[in-house]
């Protein structure tokens, strides 16, 4: 279990150093959403702060990826709370 739990944080470490903000974002609404869908309701109950936080990054970069998501229909952002509208187009850009 210990290894396989210094796996996960060594992986973590390498994606905060290596992969860009944008598609970090991505990923965590990616995995955010898979945790919390439940039967096609794709709303997360997490706001920008949190998204960041679990990003590695700072609120108004966050809010910057997360209006251009919305700019492009992929999710909708409201007051504490995000809804994944197109999944599919999302992990096509999360790569």
């Amino acid at each position: 279990m210990m290894t396989a739990e210094v796996g996960r944080l060594s992986r973590q470490l390498v994606e905060a150093l290596y992969v860009p903000v944008p598609k970090r974002v991505r990923r965590r609404l990616l995995e955010l959403d898979d945790m919390y869908s439940i039967e096609g309701q794709r709303s997360l109950p997490f706001t920008q702060e949190d998204i960041a936080g679990l990003a590695g990054t700072t609120r108004p970069t966050a809010n910057k990826e997360l209006m251009s998501l919305q700019d492009t229909g992929l999710i909708t952002v409201g007051r504490g709370r995000i809804e994944v509208n197109d999944r599919a187009g999302l992990e096509r850009r999360a790569g």
